[in-house]
């Protein structure tokens, strides 16, 4: 189904235009009232991210280091 731009102009009504002056004039206390009404999904991403980090971290540390085992004689 097409549009014409008149018909998509009509279709933005008021609400949504002070919607997004709102999300884009402040956005810090946005995320925190985002962190104050989703603690489950924040608690989530953080963990998620930390466990990436310390991937990242054992990888990056298992790159440049070289691990002998001990079971080879020189």
């Amino acid at each position: 189904m097409w549009f014409s731009a008149r018909e998509f102009n009509a279709s933005v009504d008021v609400g949504t235009l002070f919607l997004l002056q709102v999300l884009l004039l402040n956005p810090l206390e946005n995320l925190k009232t985002y962190i104050s009404n989703r603690p489950p999904l924040v608690i989530f991403m953080v963990s998620v991210s930390a466990v990436a980090i310390a991937f990242l971290t054992i990888g990056y540390f298992f790159k440049i280091k070289e691990i002998k085992s001990p079971e080879m004689t020189e």
